[in-house]
């Protein structure tokens, strides 16, 4: 008898393991299958009726999606900076536009620029864009690339009512030669961390075909990585990268168009505060308030592995 006891015991103790493993999974586990964007972007880029730029499309080792349906269809360019809050907007589309012109071959990649040449009011050949609010990003497995990961978001909306700054994400973008530096092999060697302000397509004018509109851009604001004491470039204590808001001579942050196949990675970052806290930060606005940020590498384990090779 004891024995049958015992072993009934033992039974009621593992129906009740698998019953908290079930609930676990339940609340934990994913609640649909990963949607793989890698194959998607094959079955576009196959389909000679899809429209161009196909808005599913892989850039290196990342697949990107936009929406079908664009947040914004029809925008001015100046009504798009101001409801975004970037000023130098149109300076920085004709820089853009620009270096387009002058680059033979063309490139897949655009330069962070340190100086703004065009003018604030400089004339584009375009007048209109489509704007997006988010784009999201699919990578492989860092160990395992058959093994591919779900897809994360990175928001890029306006100030609203409930967002006073808006809702805007960090990311990881290429400024280098891609035959040199592979993300995310690379950590970030040939690579840049950006606030991703605007995601658009210019709109050409009826009956114009451009090169720059067979592309989607992005208005980001240029995070330069702070070198620590002792030429580190880990912060000591957190084993962080220090980031700082770069700005320009006038005062205003350094924001740059660049082409959206250069994204490659979501990326979180943290406030760095002092050792006291302004009282005045809320959830709302210390990301807007803040000049000095973390990388949080810890943020998953993939990201982790990428960064800890800078």
């Amino acid at each position: 008898m004891d024995d049958g006891l015992e072993l009934d015991d033992e039974g009621a103790d593992v129906d009740e393991a698998d019953s908290q493993a079930a609930l676990t999974n339940d609340l934990w586990g994913p609640k649909r299958p990963i949607t793989n964007f890698f194959k998607k972007a094959v079955q576009v880029s196959s389909n000679i009726k899809a429209t161009r730029p196909v808005c599913t499309f892989v850039a290196g080792s990342t697949a990107i999606h936009l929406n079908f349906d664009p947040s914004l269809r029809c925008i001015s360019v100046d009504v798009a900076a101001e409801k975004f809050s970037l000023p130098d907007m149109r300076g920085a589309l004709a820089d853009y536009i620009q270096w387009e012109g002058h680059s033979h071959p063309y490139q897949n990649f655009h330069k962070l620029e340190g100086q703004r040449h065009a003018v604030p009011d400089a004339s584009l050949p375009f007048d209109d864009l489509m704007a997006w609010f988010k784009v999201r990003v699919q990578q492989a497995s860092y160990y395992s690339q058959s093994a591919t990961l779900p897809a994360l978001t990175i928001n890029a909306s306006p100030p609203s009512k409930t967002r006073k700054y808006g809702h805007h994400d960090a990311a990881i973008l290429t400024v280098g030669d891609t035959k040199v530096e592979q993300w995310p092999a690379s950590g970030l060697k040939g690579h840049t961390v950006v606030e991703v302000r605007l995601i658009m397509q210019p709109l050409p004018l009826q009956g114009k075909t451009t090169p720059w509109a067979g592309h989607f851009l992005t208005y980001v604001q240029h995070l330069d990585v702070v070198t620590q004491q002792c030429g580190s470039i880990l912060e000591h204590t957190m084993q962080m990268h220090v980031l700082k808001c770069v700005m320009r001579s006038a005062g205003v942050p350094f924001g740059d168009i660049l082409l959206l196949d250069q994204l490659h990675s979501f990326a979180h970052i943290v406030p760095r505060f002092s050792p006291v806290a302004d009282a005045h930060l809320t959830a709302q606005n210390s990301a807007h308030s803040a000049c000095v940020f973390f990388l949080n590498k810890y943020i998953n384990k993939e990201f982790y592995y990428a960064i800890s090779n800078s």
